[in-house]
């Protein structure tokens, strides 16, 4: 039974054109790299785990204004965007700690949304429900025009969603690894 959901795991990830690395830049052996050429590579910036701290520890921290979103920013007579609340809310559950948003800082350059996961929620998530919270997440951001990233609060690198903006819906998931540390027991939500 474990053989038969890796198997469907993998085939999935081939349908679902994923990208599979290792965490690094090239595939591990017997792995698969895919990465459509119409779809750029996520942003290389670390994540700013002092920026994560911060919040998390309720100090206050100096943003210029539309320098960076996070879950806590509230403006005054308008909706702030990206709005990601209510996907927080409906996806995140045990798995999402905070998100940060960094508008484009030009016309050629998407914005860009940094996910925050609990690690231990997400080592306890299956392959499956990995995947689609990556694509809920991301195809909300995408909606408002930025790629998404998740991560660790220790700032590794886990999944990103990337789009080329100038096709509709041509996106990219990557870094999602079949079968390495993931719960295999997976009931995919509706």
């Amino acid at each position: 039974m474990v053989k038969l959901r890796s198997t469907l795991s993998l085939l999935l990830g081939y349908i679902l054109t994923l990208t599979i690395v290792s965490g690094d830049s090239q595939p591990a052996q017997g792995q698969h790299q895919y990465q459509n050429p119409d779809v750029p590579f996520p942003s290389i910036l670390p994540l700013d785990t002092e920026l994560l701290e911060a919040i998390e520890q309720g100090k206050p921290v100096s943003i210029s204004e539309g320098a960076i979103v996070t879950e806590n920013t509230i403006k005054e007579g308008r909706l702030t965007l990206p709005s990601l609340w209510w996907a927080s809310k409906q996806y995140g559950k045990n798995l999402l700690v905070t998100w940060f948003a960094y508008p484009s800082g030009d016309q050629n350059t998407p914005g860009r949304v940094d996910v925050v996961v609990n690690r231990q929620a997400w080592r306890e998530t299956c392959y499956l429900n990995r995947y689609e919270f990556v694509t809920k997440m991301g195809a909300i951001a995408r909606d408002y025009g930025y790629n998404t990233r998740l991560f660790n609060r220790q700032g590794e690198g886990l999944a990103s969603y990337t789009c080329n903006f100038a096709t509709p819906n041509f996106c990219n998931v990557q870094g999602l690894i079949v079968n390495q540390g993931v719960n295999q027991d997976c009931v995919v939500s509706q």
